[in-house]
């Protein structure tokens, strides 16, 4: 099992550093790994590209997950628990360290001269967020591939059931789901958003092509990109309802 002198690498299915990204981290020195003062700053966060359910499809999003983690700082892993304080927790105890006790908001509920600080469970790794190193010379180090699902029931069900359900999911249009999958519908017809709307993160001109650092290497397997597209838009035709994206 997991050691306290090993990394934590905390992601969705969806979420993926690039390899030489991970390879970096192994054997490179990372203050936040090697000299982190008892956890006060033990994380590293992405800077990830996206890509709305097929390979030609990034937008103009970033994101900020995965994340990596000092195992000595992670609540369960950490061979020195009772060293560190235990922070005031949201719901019930239970949920993200409370306003006071993270490095965002300065540890002010912490005693000024602290030496260790709280270790991190599953919830902090989405809530907060650590120093990203990047990519250097092209702005990223993860992919964050979203919607790539196999058909629609999946993808509609998906967004009846998760953490922000939306009403009607199952049985209204798909562009009218979520913007994200609207945009993904353009870009699987049209090879663009759809210009009749104004969107937060629009499609990115040159998609995979813009691309100058490294690519997923699903992407690099000889016909994978082209056998994704015809995948998704036979998966989006079987389900029909697009309102007017097509």
């Amino acid at each position: 099992g997991m050691q306290h002198g090993d990394i934590g690498y905390y992601s969705d299915v969806d979420e993926i550093y690039s390899r030489d990204y991970l390879r970096a981290m192994q054997i490179c020195d990372v203050a936040e790994f090697d000299a982190h003062e008892n956890c006060r700053d033990a994380r590293i966060s992405a800077r990830a590209l996206v890509f709305e359910g097929g390979p030609l499809c990034r937008t103009a999003r970033t994101w900020q997950h995965p994340d990596l983690v000092a195992g000595e700082c992670i609540e369960g892993i950490s061979n020195t628990p009772s060293l560190h304080p235990h922070p005031e927790r949201t719901w019930k105890g239970t949920g993200w360290q409370g306003d006071g006790y993270t490095k965002r908001t300065g540890y002010h509920k912490l005693p000024k001269n602290a030496t260790h600080f709280p270790l991190h469970n599953a919830h902090d790794f989405r809530r907060q967020s650590g120093r990203s190193y990047g990519g250097v010379g092209f702005g990223y180090n993860a992919f964050h591939l979203h919607n790539f699902f196999p058909n629609a029931k999946v993808l509609r069900n998906k967004y009846k059931t998760y953490g922000h359900p939306v009403d009607g999911a199952m049985v209204i249009p798909l562009g009218d789901i979520h913007e994200d999958v609207r945009v993904m519908v353009g870009c699987a017809f049209n090879g663009t958003s759809d210009p009749e709307k104004k969107y937060k993160y629009k499609l990115v001109k040159d998609g995979l092509d813009s691309l100058k650092g490294p690519k997923p290497l699903a992407f690099q397997v000889p016909g994978y990109v082209e056998a994704r597209m015809t995948e998704l838009k036979q998966m989006l035709n079987r389900d029909g309802h697009f309102d007017g994206i097509k």
